[in-house]
């Protein structure tokens, strides 16, 4: 059965970096390639899903996003492993229209799962904030809360409104738990 992992980007696959604008503001944390590896290699689909105000606050043009995107990729890939999609929210309520991709809502998750023809039940949501799992429990998807980003000031949100099936440390930790559950439930 085919399955997937969408990530957050700032915060869980690099650090967070208010509001990055530039390519190289982007920086893999240590446990991304280690991660994104053993997920992929286990046959994974890993989708990016990434609010992205920068563009709606006018400090991004939306090819500046794009080139900041192929950066992402290459560094994956050089990494040797890859993304198979990257989906992004340009919008933010308070610059821009109100949208259906901005998470907490599932719109970047749905777009992600028609293009690549995957079941929400057959994926996973990794990320650092509260949105990123409640877009992933709105259709059904497990997720995983890692500690890296803004994750250790919504762990305790997280654990009382049970929004993350599992909390790690980091990527790595989220794949390692990701492939268990996947042999425990035989998803």
């Amino acid at each position: 059965m085919r399955w997937g992992v969408f990530l957050d980007r700032d915060g869980t696959l690099v650090p967070n970096a208010h509001h990055p604008t530039r390519p190289d503001q982007l920086k893999l944390y240590r446990s991304t390639l280690p991660g994104l590896k053993l997920l992929r290699g286990s046959g994974a689909k890993l989708l990016v899903a990434s609010n992205q105000s920068v563009v709606a606050r006018g400090m991004l043009s939306e090819a500046g996003l794009r080139a900041m995107d192929r950066y992402l990729k290459q560094l994956v890939r050089q990494g040797g492993t890859s993304l198979q999609g990257a989906y992004y929210c340009p919008h933010h309520p308070d610059f821009s229209r109100a949208c259906a991709c901005r998470k907490p809502k599932a719109g970047l998750l749905r777009q992600g799962l028609k293009e690549h023809g995957l079941k929400a039940g057959a994926c996973y949501m990794v990320g650092d904030s509260k949105t990123d799992l409640q877009a992933g429990r709105a259709l059904g998807m497990k997720t995983v809360l890692v500690l890296t980003g803004y994750g250790r000031s919504v762990r305790s949100a997280a654990l009382r409104n049970k929004l993350a099936d599992h909390i790690t440390s980091n990527v790595y930790g989220a794949a390692k738990w990701i492939l268990r559950d996947r042999a425990l439930t035989k998803v």
